[in-house]
C-alpha cells in the first residue's frame, strides 16, 4: 500500500477503531510496514532502546519520534555557556556511585564531580519571616521513627502519607512541617503520596544512595552524544497523537512540524512520561487494557520548577558559610549554593516543588523570578536582589506539555503497580521510562536507562531474536539480520 494510502488508512483506523480496521486488511502483509520498531520519545530510555536495537543488526529498522526540538527529554542543560559543568534545568545529579549511568559516562569519556556536600545536613531551614537555622535533626528522626513504628503495626489499606500521619497524631506544628519536608523529597505533597511508597521506597533509596555526582558538560551533552549514534533515526518536532496497535502491526499518527503524517511498524515502544499518558494528548486505539490503565492511574507526576540564578556578588556568604543552601521548613522552597567559599562562584539554584512549584508556575516566567527573588530576600535579609542579578533561567516542568511534571510519584493505594505498568500489551506495545522501574530506580536517569535495556530484551524476544544485549551475545559470523 503506497505511503499516502497507508496514512489515510491509519487515519480511518484511528477514527473507526484500530483493531477492526487492521484486522480487515489482513495485518502487516496487506498494509505494509515502514519500520520494525517505532520508539516514542528521545529521552534516556528511548535513545537507549534505539541504540541497542540498532546495534543488534543493520537489518533492524528503528525510528524515534519526539515532540521536542531537542533530544534528552527531562534531561536538559541550559544552552547558555555560563558554567564549565553545565547548569541543569532538568535532571540534576547522578544518584549514587552504583548508578548504571556510569556505564555511559565511561563509554563517552565524560567526567563527574562528587556533590556529597549537597547533603541535607548542610541546609539551613526557615519559616517565612523567620531567620534561618539548622533543622532539628533529633525531632526529624523522632518523627520518622514514630511513623515507621506505626507503619510496621499497620494492617490497613495504603493511605496517603498525610492521612496516616494525621491518624497517628501528626497534624500540625513542627512535626507537620517536617512531614512536608519528607514529601518534598519526592516533589510531592504529603496528601498525594502513597504511605507505602514513602516508607518502603524511601528506605530502599536510603540504602542505595551514598554520594551523588554532577556530570561535567551536563545531561544534554550526554543526550547529544547518544543521539550522534542514531543519525537519521530520530525525528524531532514530531508530536504523536494516535498509537494504533493490533496483533502483528502498529500504526503511529503524528504531526511533523504541524503536518500530519503516519508510519507503521511491527512494534511500538512508548517512553512518554506518566503526565503525558494521563493527559489524553496521545490516544491509544484500541484503548489500553483495564489492568494497564489502572497501573497508569496509580501513578502521578511530581511538580517542580527549576530556577538557577547568577549574581554579581555572593551576598549570602555571611549567612551560609558552607556549601548547601537555604530551605523552607516545608521543604518546598530550596535555594542550593553549589560552590564553597574557597572555590568562589556566585550561583544559586532555586528549586521549588509541590504547592510552591504550582504557585511559581502560575505566575509565568517573569512572575516566577519575582517570587523567587522575594523568597530569597526574605530569607537572607538582603534587598534589591534584582539589581544584583546577572543571569537566570526558568524551567517550568509543571506546565511543560511534553511531561506535565518532573518525574513519577506513587499515588495513595498505588504501591506495587509499576511492574504492571511496565508489562507489554500483547506482542506489539511495549513500555519504558523511569516510571516503569521498581524502587530504588524510578525518578532517576539511571532508572530510565535500565528500562531502555529491559524493553530491548522484551522486544527482541517478541521478534524471535536473541534477547541478549550487544556485548552480552556470543560472537557471530557477521550475518546481517533481515526483518523486512
Amino acid at each position: 500500500m503506497p505511503p499516502l494510502q497507508r496514512r489515510q488508512f491509519l487515519q480511518q483506523s484511528a477514527a473507526f477503531g484500530a483493531a477492526a480496521m487492521l484486522g480487515r486488511v489482513g495485518g502487516a502483509s496487506a498494509i505494509g510496514i515502514d519500520y520494525d520498531v517505532i520508539i516514542i520519545g528521545a529521552g534516556m530510555s528511548g535513545m537507549t532502546a534505539a541504540r541497542l536495537l540498532a546495534e543488534m543488526g543493520p537489518g533492524i529498522k528503528v525510528l524515534v519520534l519526539d515532540a521536542r526540538d531537542r533530544v534528552g527529554g527531562r534531561m536538559y542543560t541550559s544552552p547558555d555557556e555560563i558554567s564549565p559543568h553545565g547548569v541543569e534545568l532538568g535532571a540534576q545529579f547522578i544518584w549514587g556511585s552504583k548508578s548504571d549511568t556510569f556505564e555511559l559516562v565511561s563509554k563517552y569519556g565524560m567526567q563527574t564531580r562528587s556533590s556529597q556536600h549537597f547533603g541535607e545536613t548542610n541546609f539551613l531551614y526557615y519559616r517565612d519571616g523567620a531567620a534561618p537555622a539548622p533543622r532539628d535533626e533529633a525531632l526529624q528522626g523522632e518523627l520518622m521513627g514514630k511513623l515507621r513504628k506505626a507503619y510496621e503495626a499497620y494492617q490497613g489499606p495504603d493511605l496517603s502519607l498525610a492521612a496516616f500521619a494525621s491518624n497517628n497524631g501528626i497534624s500540625g506544628g513542627p512535626e507537620a512541617e517536617l512531614l512536608a519536608t519528607e514529601a518534598a523529597r519526592w516533589a510531592a505533597d504529603a496528601d498525594g503520596l502513597s504511605l507505602q511508597a514513602a516508607i518502603e521506597d524511601g528506605a530502599a533509596w536510603s540504602q542505595y544512595r551514598d554520594e551523588d555526582f554532577i556530570l561535567f558538560g551536563g545531561y544534554s551533552n550526554l543526550a547529544e552524544k547518544m543521539a550522534a549514534e542514531l543519525s537519521g533515526k530520530i525525528r524531532l518536532e514530531s508530536v504523536v497523537t494516535d498509537i494504533l496497535w493490533g496483533e502483528d502491526l502498529c500504526g503511529v499518527i503524528y504531526k511533523d512540524r504541524g503536518v500530519e503524517s503516519a508510519v507503521t511498524s511491527r512494534r511500538v515502544i512508548v517512553t512518554l512520561p506518566v503526565g503525558v499518558l494521563q493527559s489524553g494528548d496521545v490516544k491509544f486505539q484500541p484503548p489500553l487494557p483495564k489492568a494497564k490503565q489502572q497501573a497508569l492511574d496509580s501513578l502521578a507526576m511530581g511538580q517542580a520548577v527549576v530556577l538557577p540564578m547568577l549574581f554579581s556578588e555572593p551576598f549570602w556568604r555571611d549567612n551560609i558559610p558552607y556549601p548547601g543552601g537555604l530551605r523552607r521548613l516545608d521543604g518546598q522552597v530550596s535555594f542550593t549554593v553549589p560552590h564553597d567559599n574557597k572555590r568562589g562562584g556566585n550561583a544559586i539554584n532555586g528549586y521549588f516543588t509541590g504547592d510552591a512549584a504550582r504557585q511559581v508556575s502560575s505566575l509565568g516566567p517573569e512572575g516566577a523570578l519575582e517570587q523567587a527573588l522575594s523568597w530569597l530576600e526574605q530569607t537572607t535579609g538582603v534587598n534589591g536582589l534584582q539589581n544584583k542579578l546577572t543571569w537566570h533561567a526558568v524551567a517550568d516542568w509543571v506546565t511543560d506539555p511534553y511531561s506535565y511534571g518532573c518525574y513519577s510519584i506513587t499515588r495513595p493505594g498505588g504501591h506495587g503497580q509499576r511492574e504492571a505498568f511496565a508489562r507489554p500489551v500483547g506482542q506489539t506495545l511495549f513500555f519504558a521510562g523511569e516510571a516503569t522501574e521498581p524502587p530504588p530506580h524510578y525518578q532517576s536517569v539511571h532508572g530510565a536507562y535500565r528500562s531502555g535495556k529491559r524493553v530491548v530484551r522484551e522486544v527482541a524476544s517478541s521478534l524471535g531474536l536473541d534477547d541478549r544485549l550487544p556485548g552480552e551475545a556470543e560472537p557471530t559470523d557477521g550475518a546481517v539480520i533481515e526483518l523486512l
